[in-house]
């Protein structure tokens, strides 16, 4: 009919101090009694890591600028912790001021944490073609005669862009030199820049 509550005196364990994620042992307390002999067989108090997840935040950026400061979100910190408590983080992207628009991998690694089981989250830089309009020139000409060289304005280039920099455009009309008189299309088309989303503007031949 004994029970540990009047067979025993003192504490069956001793708690071990906890400081973070690792194994503990758990040990024999202070445990007597005046009626029993004991064999004591130690345990173990396993903490496990939290898990945290580190995210790089996606970003947009423009052709031909600095790429913007990359950060990162921390998801799964406890106890009060702040990113303070994740050492080596690492966070790069491929690309830079010369990179044609489109979609670079932010990558995040590197960090460590003692409590904490890490997954990383890659991200997206986004790099946007910069705007370009093409308007075509105006022009007038006098009936049954072919059209002349068309001409056409550029408004956005940059860094020292010259027209020359877009490469295959075209500027036609619809009219010919047995079309009557009367206003007809110039229509820009076919510019191709890897730096430049391009928007046309017709202009207007006048026969």
């Amino acid at each position: 009919g004994d029970t540990p509550a009047n067979a025993f005196t003192g504490s069956l364990t001793t708690t071990p101090a906890v400081a973070g994620a690792g194994t503990y042992a758990i040990t024999q307390g202070t445990l007597a009694s005046t009626r029993y002999t004991f064999t004591f067989v130690p345990g173990d108090l396993v903490i496990n890591k939290a898990p945290l997840t580190i995210a790089a935040v996606d970003r947009v950026r423009a052709a031909r600028q600095d790429n913007p400061v990359l950060s990162v979100t921390y998801t799964g910190l406890v106890n009060n912790d702040s990113p303070a408590v994740v050492n080596g983080l690492q966070i790069s992207t491929p690309a830079n001021p010369t990179s044609v628009p489109g979609a670079y991998t932010i990558f995040v690694g590197g960090a460590t944490a003692d409590n904490y089981d890490i997954t990383f989250v890659n991200g997206t830089l986004t790099v946007s073609p910069l705007p370009l309009t093409i308007v075509a020139n105006d022009a007038t000409r006098p009936a049954g005669q072919a059209n002349g060289g068309f001409s056409a304005t550029f408004l956005g280039l940059t860094q020292g862009d010259t027209p020359a920099a877009i490469a295959g455009l075209t500027l036609s009309s619809p009219a010919d030199a047995a079309s009557p008189p009367g206003l007809y299309p110039i229509i820009p088309a076919n510019g191709t820049n890897p730096y430049y989303a391009i928007t046309y503007v017709n202009g207007t031949l006048v026969v």
